[in-house]
């Protein structure tokens, strides 16, 4: 899934039980991921996310067991 440039939020429970999500693109204006937006969402192994955002991105999965950079 590619989330368009624009996009500030990614809501809470936005793609719980996608259970086929293995790839996510993120864009620059992200600004925060709700809680549980990615819960069983079992096969998702891949953020893909703008050069320089690793810090930004890893504060807004803070807690969840996507907190390391992929």
């Amino acid at each position: 899934i590619v989330i368009p440039e624009g996009v500030l939020s990614i809501g809470v429970g936005s793609f719980e039980f996608c259970r086929n999500l293995k790839t996510m693109k993120l864009p620059s204006s992200l600004k925060e991921i709700g809680l549980g937006a990615f819960e069983h969402s079992d096969k998702l192994q891949n953020f893909i996310y703008p050069e320089g955002m690793e810090e930004q991105f890893n504060m807004m999965m803070e807690g969840s067991k996507y907190d390391l950079p992929f």
